[in-house]
């Protein structure tokens, strides 16, 4: 009895269609500078866990079925795994970049308020300030 293959197609499948829609916006967005460092962040997890599951689920497969594989299929099974991993591994530096900026932004924030703070104190408004002006230098 032959035995049916879809579901070697639909985990990539469901990563690359993700990825036909996430990475347009993702690009256009970078360009336009209107990429959120916690966009970044929730995206490259998402995009991560997806071609990791894609990478393992591929070869769990493949490993627990009742049949035996010709090797050109077990070296098909290989690449497309490997090729997975690799994508994985670029998402998950991405991810650490994006925690990187989110750390960047979430402490220029904190700065901003302490300086809207301080200068409420002081009954100044303060609308923007240069980031040289905010250590001293000129």
């Amino acid at each position: 009895m032959p035995t049916s293959h879809s579901h070697e197609v639909i985990s990539p499948l469901v990563c690359l269609c993700f990825e036909s829609l996430h990475l347009p916006l993702h690009i256009y967005s970078y360009i336009t500078s209107r990429l959120h460092p916690i966009a970044a962040l929730v995206l490259s997890i998402i995009c991560a866990g997806l071609w990791f599951q894609a990478a393992v689920m591929v070869v769990i497969i493949d490993v627990g079925a009742e049949q035996v594989y010709p090797p050109v299929w077990t070296t098909l099974t290989i690449m497309r795994s490997t090729l997975a991993a690799i994508i994985s591994v670029l998402y998950f530096v991405y991810l650490g970049f994006a925690a990187g900026a989110v750390h960047r932004w979430r402490k220029e924030k904190q700065e901003r308020v302490r300086l809207r703070v301080k200068g409420n104190e002081e009954g100044q408004v303060l609308t923007a300030m240069p980031s040289s002006a905010s250590n001293g230098s000129t």
